[in-house]
């Protein structure tokens, strides 16, 4: 499996406006709880860490499901490239192409030259 096949999958179960706003605040906040873990001071990191934690589990317990990352460790590097993605396109003010366009496009199924639209 390739990237636009993880992103796909977890782009389909996260489709809840707040599970995704719960996603784009918890995933930088465990980062940052990482770093701050490692390089400051380690309460900070520990207490952004678990808050972080609690943001996704929060916004899973909204969407009804079980966080990605049961279905694989590969999950939690396809989280923080998806967080990325949604806030490029919400900051750059592009629309997605519906679900349904983007994955004919990841497997082939649709004309070609329209999934360079919506990359």
């Amino acid at each position: 499996m390739n990237l636009a096949h993880y992103m796909a999958q977890y782009d389909h179960e996260h489709s809840s406006g707040w599970n995704k706003l719960l996603h784009g605040i918890g995933i930088p906040m465990i980062f940052a709880g990482l770093i701050l873990f490692l390089f400051a001071k380690w309460i900070w990191g520990g207490a952004f860490f678990v808050g972080g934690w609690i943001f996704l589990l929060l916004g899973h317990r909204i969407e009804g499901n079980h966080p990605a990352f049961f279905q694989g460790p590969m999950y939690l590097l396809v989280g923080p490239i998806w967080v990325a993605k949604e806030a490029w396109m919400f900051l750059t003010g592009e629309h997605r192409a519906p679900y349904k366009l983007w994955v004919a496009c990841i497997y082939g199924r649709t004309w070609p030259g329209i999934c360079r639209r919506y990359g």
